[in-house]
């Protein structure tokens, strides 16, 4: 781009600078055009119209006056009551006596009722009277009118003061209403003293009525006496000449009135010093016109066309005007023009392509990272961090803040580091609402570089003065080396608390680590809160071996049950008692002596083997007998076994039917086997061929060969086969037989016979198959012959049915061959092995030869076992006897060798047994010593205990499982040893390393930015002298007193006004800027903007003071009003001015906000979503219309108890209506008189008051006016009660806001939805004003709102689900105690559900699973002002980057308000009492004490808190009368309900009024005839404190110390007995409300029960007991009435009584009465008992 193209870019982007800033003044101009008269003014108060009386106090009467003077006076008058109406008189006034305008007379007559008793005949008392009128004519009682003169004579003296109070009244409450709007809306009016009212009606010219003179006023309100006081405001000059409502042109000489000007600004007279301020009026009005006439005595304003001033002052509320805005904007264009520059700030204005360019701020700031985690002076949630960093590398910054978000904390985060940035900054914004407590939120340490400009002026200078002298003071003693030591040794700090930080952290991970990991370390394996748990299960069972403290040596081990167990048993022995001494010889040694049995077994082996051997006593000579004894046994034995095998086999195959067997056996026996074996070979190989062929043929071939010759047909067979074969064809008839026609082939004829005579499968022959079976068929058959002719002739082969069944034949026969043959192959090898070994060969032959060996054998072993069964009977005889020969032997050694050479079992088995016991007493000895050794060292106490008592009876249950119970104990002993440091004091010091972070940020932060405040480049020589002179002016003022205070004075305050560029921090809202500031291009470093949504495009002029600008708004509230405007004067001016920007149109749209503008032009919007002004359920509102539906969620996180009021309370009010006037009287009285009572309601207690009107402000003041008519001043002004519509509260906030929907059903007007924009916009406000009440009042039936998309149908709908959840909440929270083991919803764990039990059963609310900014709280522990989180720490480990989370989660929650406590698994089991008492100290410290907790009655005061039940919610309902003034309460009702739709019963469930029950009526006297089968009654007689001077949890624990007495109990005797317990007369109705609700709460929390039966529409049947309370509990009369006996009772006592038969009725309620001591069955007896009798009825059908 060439020099001059850039020059001309330059001119033309001036010139559209220009053009712009031309255009926005234009358009204030436009928008603010001049004021010509008074009356367009809000409010103007004449001093002529002040009336004359004490009470007010005017300055214009007084000559002369002191310049401290105030301007004007008014006490506040409160009202008197009338003279007291005698009592004679009463009857007679006509009227009221209250009414001073309107005088009372007397009645001419009255009527007097007198009640006459009526005498019935045979009864000695009546029970009826008659009541009868009598009229007296005031004549006849001349004593009233004689009384009525001397009172009226008083009455009229009252009614002449309040009539003359009235005015004063009257004037106190209109100037009391300036003083709110003056405050309230700073923004908008200003409160100004009017002097020397002109008067002129210029030809041409617009008629004129206007002070020429103003000076700021402020009106005071003393608290203490009530006195309203109008004060001169501090400002820069007192009196201010005023003639913007003169055309120029009138001015004649404006140089003499600018020199006047000048001497007005130099006035420091009192300001209604008529001579004083007389002079400069007259003077004023010559310089207007030489016929201009001034009149110093008028207290009015003139009449008449010619120019006059009279003096005229007055007390003017007037809408600030937009000069100071005018006068910015021509200053910007004067510069623009002058220097040809524009600031980068304002550039992208011109052309948006152009966007400042900003490097990413490199100074060093307030924000400070420590491992990843930042710190700065203040805490930040993520997205204000994200602001900070965005303002770091951006000129421009848009931040969306919806309502609460913390806007102002956000900009006092920014200030911060700014500051410590060295940067200059502007905090501004629409109103001074938004900027009330920016500088309050700074770090104190820094607080005083910042001046708030807001409101007062007086707190402004008071700001200045402090701001002045801090860095006046600071500059003094700064010294630039000192603070980089000190800005190091805070870094240095910073350092070693990251250290202690990490280290800290780092043990919160390994004790969270340690507590998951599975152990195996230790007495089991598991996690450590698996084995705690277990261990605590096992508490119950063996916690009794604590009472012992065993193993003193910690040498971790003891006996075992078994062995402790025994040893108690042998210590209770008195077997080992008496056989210790003998088993303690030498006894024989058991394992040498057989058993009983083995020497009963002995002695009969030794019987039997002697028998055995005299068996063969005939083989003991046998030649061979000696010779087969000398065999070795395995000889012997084998010789056995080998012939008495072969004998068998002989045997067996003798035995056989078939008779060639025993020929083949002689033959084989004699060694001719061959011929056998080749016969068994031959049959074998025939087999094979044979059973081949019949495979072939198959097993379901049948073949039948009827006739003819088999080998024949064979070969006809084969030939056909052959044939086939070689492709010859055989056809078939159907039947299967051949086809044989004159073309067969011969072989086929030829085959004829073979075809008839032969059959397969009863069909010819035909095929391949068949063929070839009939061919194998024949071959079989024939090999088959073949092996029958195998055997020799002796054998007869049977005929079998079928070959293959000969075949199986062959094959079965050849088998027994073959086991002849092996017979023989036997015998060859016995032979030799009879051979090798000497034994002559038997004959094989002769079967008894070969048994005779066999016989030997056994003879030989038979006289071998009688000579080996004798051994061990004679050895254990020989044993024994060398026993006998010990000195003193046990006797049962002799015993026991008796027996045994006499071979007696029988004594040898009872010596036996002796000595066994011997031994087993002798063991038992042993082991009883050994055990009592090592339980010695292990648990001596409880060895000490056994042995002194062992027949104690709990050692029954106990050491059986004493086991257990030591490693029970070694465990717990083992847990508590893991037991770390505690994970609670742990988080707590990490929080106090972090908060000491932050205060060394803080001390950071402040060191750099008083570091640049006064560092050179900032402060020059001049600035620095300005600083000095200030600090010695103030020091030589002294103590202000002297002859030239007054001029000292005012030289400070300019010496002052000189000093503030050195100021780095300015707050003030956008009408200040002008009167401030003069404005310069980058005067400042950044700009922060909020509340940008209310400012119009007006504030675009703030671009222009500095490059960086943040814009915080939100265009979901309320933006700039068009009201008034011509928008066709605003395009005009666009067209003029803007003729080619291309965002004309938004810029000539007046709705459009600063906001609007900056979130198109800067992009990249930052939202602020952490909610913490409202409770949640009023914020949920808001998030449905608002912001959900942009994606966006506000979080709440504000901390509420238990003791909140209900967040949302909805009245219908019936009757209301709207008048011309967007007013609705009715709903306007029916808010004042819930706001009366919520001042009366000790909740209410320093809460703060919001009104708004969502239908225009007129029912905004007509609410305002209806309070201050009702509420005394000082409780407006304590309460912040304002009232308005939403553009007035925004910004602002209070504790209860109550909502006038205005709008209500009429015939002729038809319902706009409210759809728009700006609908959305002003509800949004109008709902998120509320911190933690939302009253909403509304007279449209819900059914009349039909449209869903309309506000108000939202709202109402919003609001009364609301309510109904609230209500299902409540009996959530209600849930008791939950299973241990056994997982249920919402719970995550049994650990948790172990501590909520712990917590329930103490008493307390809790509530699992709690959802706070998207995390979850394991359980939230809910007190009545606060709750505490409790984390339930078990043994599910997700790693370590887990629990990371999870701490960096609590320290977000914990940044929010939020207290926790943390509970591990482990320690929980292992030390439960411990581990909860740090818990319910926790608790104690936070204030959360469990639900039923009552505070110590104190009679000096209460301390406002009620926690136990929710407050009443109440619906008013107005009746027509309301027009007129009359206000009817009905009973209070749900909140959220329609009062003619809603449900008795809930009604009478919350707050039922027992207004038809007497409770003064005398009781019915108890009689003792027969009542005395039943138990008395009895009456609760402790005292109470009346119901009045307890607080509701008071109530409600003494409601239910009344039940616990009297339960069942019908409420009205409640009533009754807590009136006789403090001593009262009656029961009224707020008297019983009180009770109500304390009965309602006292069951809500679980603590009482009740039941309606007769579910009548009011409660006087109710009837409440304790949950442990029978239902019906039958009694004598007592104290009560047949009334107050409850339904169930009385049915009860019916039930026995009536038969059924509604003639006996009455016979069974007289017994019942007779029961309970009556008499008389009146009509109100019958009327209670058949009331009863219908619960009889309805069960028996």
């Amino acid at each position: 781009m060439t020099a001059s193209v850039q020059e001309n870019d330059g001119v033309d982007l001036v010139r559209k600078a220009v053009n712009l800033f031309t255009y926005l003044g234009s358009v204030q101009n436009l928008l603010n055009p001049p004021i010509y008269t008074v009356d367009q003014y809000e409010t103007v108060h004449w001093f002529a119209m002040l009336p004359e009386h004490p009470a007010i106090r005017s300055a214009h009467r007084v000559a002369n006056p002191d310049r401290d003077t105030p301007l004007l006076e008014i006490d506040r008058l409160p009202k008197t009551d009338p003279p007291a109406v005698p009592e004679l008189l009463h009857p007679w006034l006509d009227g009221p006596t209250n009414v001073p305008d309107r005088e009372l007379v007397l009645r001419s007559a009255i009527y007097v009722e007198h009640p006459r008793p009526v005498e019935h005949e045979g009864s000695d008392s009546s029970e009826t009277e008659v009541v009868e009128k009598h009229r007296i004519e005031l004549a006849e009682a001349p004593e009233v009118s004689a009384a009525f003169e001397q009172w009226l004579t008083d009455w009229r003296l009252w009614a002449d003061q309040e009539r003359r109070d009235a005015v004063v009244r009257e004037l106190y409450k209109e100037l009391f209403q300036t003083q709110l709007t003056a405050t309230d809306h700073a923004e908008q009016f200003e409160l100004v003293l009017g002097i020397g009212c002109l008067t002129w009606r210029p030809e041409g010219h617009v008629a004129v009525k206007r002070h020429l003179l103003t000076a700021p006023v402020d009106i005071k309100f003393d608290e203490g006496t009530g006195t309203l006081s109008v004060v001169p405001a501090p400002a820069p000059q007192s009196l201010t000449v005023e003639l913007d409502m003169l055309d120029p042109a009138l001015i004649p000489s404006p140089e003499k009135i600018d020199e006047l000007r000048r001497a007005v600004a130099e006035f420091d007279g009192h300001l209604l010093d008529s001579a004083a301020v007389g002079e400069i009026c007259r003077r004023l009005t010559n310089r207007l016109d030489a016929a201009a006439e001034y009149d110093e005595e008028a207290l009015q304003a003139a009449d008449g066309a010619g120019p006059r001033v009279t003096y005229a002052p007055a007390i003017i509320l007037r809408r600030r005007t937009k000069r100071g805005l005018q006068q910015i904007y021509q200053q910007i264009v004067d510069q623009i023009q002058q220097t040809g520059e524009i600031p980068a700030g304002v550039l992208p204005l011109i052309d948006p392509d152009r966007q400042p360019t900003v490097e990413r701020e490199s100074t060093p700031g307030a924000v400070v990272t420590v491992d990843g985690d930042d710190f700065l002076p203040l805490p930040v949630n993520d997205k204000q961090r994200q602001i900070v960093e965005r303002v770091d590398r951006s000129a421009q910054t848009v931040v969306q803040g919806p309502p609460g978000t913390g806007k102002t904390h956000t900009a006092a985060v920014l200030v911060s580091h700014l500051l410590a940035q060295g940067k200059r900054v502007l905090i501004t914004a629409h109103t001074d609402r938004a900027l009330q407590e920016v500088r309050n939120k700074l770090p104190r340490e820094i607080r005083d570089l910042a001046v708030s400009v807001i409101g007062n002026t007086r707190s402004e200078m008071a700001e200045l003065r402090t701001a002045v002298d801090s860095i006046a003071q600071y500059a003094d003693d700064f010294d630039p080396a000192e603070s980089e030591r000190k800005i190091a040794q805070t870094l240095d700090n910073i350092d070693k608390l990251r250290r202690r930080r990490a280290e800290t952290y780092k043990k919160l991970i390994e004790i969270r680590c340690r507590e998951v990991e599975t152990r195996t370390d230790g007495p089991e394996e598991g996690t450590l809160a698996a084995i705690a748990y277990r261990h605590l299960q096992s508490a119950p069972e063996y916690s009794w071996i604590r009472e012992f403290e065993v193993d003193p040596h910690n040498e971790g081990t003891s006996v075992t049950s078994e062995e402790i167990s025994w040893w108690r048993e042998i210590l209770l022995d008195r077997d080992v008692a008496d056989n210790e001494e003998e088993a303690s010889r030498t006894l024989p040694a058991l394992e040498v002596l057989a058993p009983p049995q083995d020497f009963v077994a002995a002695v009969e082996a030794e019987r039997e083997a002697i028998d055995q051997k005299n068996r063969y006593n005939y083989l003991i000579a046998h030649e061979t007998f000696d010779f087969v004894r000398t065999l070795a046994p395995q000889v012997r034995e084998e010789l056995r076994a080998r012939v008495s095998e072969l004998a068998d086999q002989a045997t067996a195959l003798e035995r056989r039917a078939e008779p060639w067997i025993n020929e083949a056996l002689r033959d084989v026996r004699s060694g001719r086997q061959h011929i056998w074996q080749s016969r068994s070979e031959k049959i074998k190989s025939l087999a094979v061929q044979a059973e081949q062929l019949l495979d072939a043929v198959g097993d379901t071939t049948t073949i039948e060969v009827k006739d003819g010759d088999v080998d024949v047909h064979q070969q006809l067979a084969k030939s056909l086969l052959a044939y086939l074969e070689s492709g010859g064809k055989l056809k078939t008839q159907p039947d299967g037989s051949p086809k044989i026609g004159a073309f067969t082939s011969k072989t086929v004829k030829a085959a004829v016979p073979f075809f008839a005579g032969v059959k397969v499968n009863g069909s010819p022959a035909v095929t391949n198959e068949q063929l070839s079976a009939f061919i194998a068929w024949v071959d079989a058959g024939r090999i088959l012959r073949a092996m029958d002719q195998a055997w020799p002739s002796s054998v007869t082969v049977p005929d079998e049915d079928t070959l293959a069944e000969a075949l199986h034949w062959h094959r079965t026969e050849v088998d027994q061959l073959d086991r002849v043959l092996a017979l023989g192959a036997r015998l060859d090898i016995e032979r030799e092995w009879f051979q090798a070994n000497g034994l002559p060969v038997p004959d094989w032959n002769n079967l008894a030869e070969i048994l005779r060996y066999a016989e030997l054998v056994a003879a030989a072993s038979a006289v071998d076992g009688a000579e080996r069964a004798s051994e061990p009977v004679e050895r254990l005889s020989q044993y024994l006897a060398e026993q006998a020969r010990f000195p003193n032997p046990p006797s049962v050694v002799h015993a026991l060798l008796d027996a045994v050479r006499n071979r007696d079992t029988a004594a040898y088995a009872t010596g036996f047994a002796r000595l066994q016991h011997l031994y087993d007493v002798a063991a038992r000895v042993r082991r009883r010593d050994e055990i009592r050794t090592r339980l010695e060292r292990s648990a001596p106490g409880l060895a000490a205990a056994i042995e002194a008592d062992p027949a104690a009876p709990e050692w029954v249950d106990r050491l059986p499982t004493y086991q257990e119970a030591w490693r029970w104990e070694m465990t717990g002993r083992w847990i508590m040893a893991q037991e770390a440091e505690d994970v609670n004091t742990l988080k707590a010091q990490l929080n106090r390393i972090e908060d000491d972070i932050r205060s060394e940020v803080v001390r950071l932060a402040a060191e750099r930015a008083w570091g640049h405040a006064v560092a050179p480049g900032r402060l020059t020589g001049r600035a620095r002298a300005d600083l000095k002179q200030y600090a010695q002016l103030v020091a030589a003022l002294g103590k202000g007193t002297g002859k030239y205070a007054e001029k000292r004075r005012a030289e400070i305050a300019e010496a002052m006004e000189r000093c503030r560029p050195a100021v780095p921090v300015w707050i003030m809202p956008i009408y200040r800027i002008a009167e401030q500031i003069r404005v310069k291009p980058n005067l400042f470093d950044v700009v922060i903007v909020d509340e940008a949504s209310q400012a119009g495009l007006e504030a675009t002029f703030l671009q222009y003071l500095a490059p960086k600008i943040v814009v915080i708004g939100d265009d979901k509230q309320v933006s700039p009003s068009a009201v008034g405007v011509d928008q066709q004067q605003l395009r005009d001016l666009a067209n003029l001015y803007l003729p080619t920007d291309r965002y004309r149109a938004s810029w000539q749209n007046p709705r459009r906000s600063f906001f609007d503008e900056a979130n198109m032009r800067f992009g990249g919007r930052i939202t602020l979503v952490e909610h913490r002004r409202c409770v949640p359920e009023i914020i949920g509102f808001s998030n449905r219309i608002a912001y959900e539906p942009e994606g966006i969620r506000l979080i709440p996180v504000r901390q509420y108890g238990s003791d909140r009021l209900e967040p949302i309370k909805v009245v219908y009010v019936k009757d209301g209506y709207e008048s011309g006037r967007k007013t609705n009287i009715v709903e306007a009285r029916a808010i004042v008189e819930q706001i009366k009572n919520c001042l009366g309601d000790p909740r209410y207690d320093g809460k703060t008051f919001g009104v708004i009107s969502l239908r225009g402000n007129e029912q905004a003041r007509l609410i305002q006016s209806l309070l201050l008519d009702e509420v005394p001043e000082e409780e407006i002004t304590a309460r912040q009660l304002r009232c308005g519509d939403p553009p007035d509260f925004q910004g602002s906030e209070r504790d209860v806001v109550f909502l006038s929907m205005v709008k209500a059903p009429s015939e002729d007007r038809r319902i706009t939805a409210l759809v728009g924009d700006q609908h959305l916009q002003r509800f949004n406000v109008a709902a998120s004003r509320a911190k933690d009440q939302m009253w909403v009042f509304h007279s449209m039936p819900r059914e009349a709102l039909t449209n869903p998309e309309d506000l108000r149908y939202q709202l109402l709908e919003y609001c009364y689900g609301v309510i109904n959840r609230l209500q299902q909440d409540d009996e959530s929270l209600r849930r008791g105690v939950v299973p241990e083991d056994e997982l249920v919803a919402p719970f995550d764990s049994l650990f948790e559900q172990r501590v909520y039990n712990r917590l329930i059963e103490r008493g307390f609310v809790v509530e699992p699973q709690y959802e706070t900014m998207g995390y979850r709280i394991d359980l939230v522990v809910i007190g009545t002002e606060r709750r505490l989180a409790v984390e339930c720490d078990g043994d599910h480990w997700h790693g370590p980057d887990v629990y990371e989370q999870d701490l960096a989660r609590q320290r977000e929650l914990e940044r929010c308000g939020w207290q926790f406590f943390r509970i591990r698994e482990s320690m929980f089991y292992a030390d439960m009492p411990g581990t909860l008492a740090k818990l319910w100290e926790k608790l104690e410290q936070e204030g959360i004490r469990p639900a039923d907790w009552s505070a110590p009655h104190d009679t000096s005061s209460e301390d406002g808190v009620e926690v136990l039940a929710q407050p009443a919610m109440t619906t008013e309902v107005i009746d027509q009368a309301s027009a007129n003034g009359s206000t009817a309460t009905t009973a209070p009702v749900a909140a959220g309900t329609v009062f003619d739709e809603v449900d008795s019963d809930l009604v009478e469930a919350v707050e039922e009024v027992f207004a038809d029950v007497s409770f003064d009526r005398p009781e019915a006297p108890a009689t003792t005839e027969g009542s005395s089968d039943l138990p008395p009654y009895v009456a609760f007689r402790q005292p109470l404190p009346p119901v009045r001077e307890s607080s509701l949890n008071e109530v409600v624990a003494n409601v239910v110390r009344i039940i616990e007495v009297e339960g069942p109990v019908l409420g009205p005797r409640v009533h009754q007995a807590y009136r006789e317990a403090y001593g009262g007369s009656r029961v009224g109705r707020d008297i019983a409300r009180r009770l109500n609700q304390a009965l309602t709460a006292a069951e809500r929390r679980g603590l009482i029960v009740s039941s309606n039966p007769l579910q009548t529409a009011r409660n006087r049947t109710r009837t409440y007991r304790l949950p442990g309370q029978p239902e019906v509990l039958p009694r004598q009369l007592g104290p009560r009435t047949l009334e107050l006996v409850p339904p169930e009772e009385l049915a009860h006592h019916l039930a026995q009584f009536w038969t059924g038969d509604d003639t006996a009725e009455e016979k069974a309620f007289r017994a019942v009465l007779e029961v309970l001591g009556l008499k008389r069955l009146t009509n109100s007896a019958r009327v209670v008992l058949d009331e009863a009798l219908r619960l009889v009825r309805d069960r028996e059908s």
